[in-house]
């Protein structure tokens, strides 16, 4: 069997991922399963407020900052976290990549310093008096190998779904639909491989019931709430 133009694109990276996902979108509509299409819009469009954001998207970054400590005077240096509950901390290292693909590449190729800065109500959460730890300021970086880390996750977890698909249909370049009279069974197996590929039965739902709100990742330092 030949292999699907679709997958060889993919693997010579030389073919839009945006292409990919409707190219994926067409031939799984009839499927009617909407956690695969909200996922395809999502990765299409981005991720807002009440969509479920897949783990993949959720990256770490490094806080720095100015602050006392012990009488000592620290700037830009690694704020000590440590100290903090860990779930503070989490929340303020984590964050949600929620641009589309297309929005994630013009982060990219900006070449533009990549983080979220805190205000000082924030950084007062982080200051223990019985430590003598005063954060005045903090910001949260993150590098642009990151972002290139969750394209090429798409991208791998996109091929795995292609080649499950061509071994279940054949080559896939004509396979326009997958309509409900095909086999039930591989119907639901194929489902349940995207899913599976995803994690996007664990994924996180965006709200407001972060310790912190999210920040947008944003370029040169900025901050834009959603």
């Amino acid at each position: 069997m030949s292999r699907s133009k679709i997958l060889i694109d993919l693997v010579n990276n030389t073919n839009n991922l945006e292409s990919v996902l409707l190219r994926l979108k067409v031939i799984l509509s009839k499927l009617e399963n909407e956690t695969i299409n909200n996922w395809i819009n999502c990765e299409i469009e981005g991720y807002k407020k009440g969509d479920t954001i897949p783990p993949y998207r959720i990256i770490r970054g490094n806080a720095i900052g100015n602050y006392y400590l012990g009488g000592m005077e620290y700037k830009n240096y690694p704020v000590p976290l440590k100290f903090a509950p860990r779930a503070l901390s989490e929340s303020i290292l984590n964050t949600m990549i929620k641009d589309g693909i297309r929005g994630i590449f013009s982060l990219i190729e900006s070449k533009e310093k990549i983080g979220k800065s805190f205000p000082p109500e924030i950084c007062a959460r982080f200051s223990r008096d019985d430590i003598k730890l005063y954060v005045s300021e903090m910001n949260v970086t993150y590098g642009v190998h990151q972002l290139d880390g969750i394209l090429a996750a798409i991208r791998n977890k996109l091929t795995d779904i292609v080649i499950k698909l061509e071994n279940d249909f054949g080559n896939i370049d004509s396979l326009d639909i997958i309509t409900n009279e095909t086999d039930k069974e591989i119907i639901k197996e194929v489902e349940h491989f995207i899913i599976n590929e995803f994690h996007l039965d664990k994924s996180i739902t965006i709200g407001d019931n972060n310790k912190i709100k999210d920040t947008h990742v944003v370029q040169s330092g900025g901050v834009n709430e959603n």
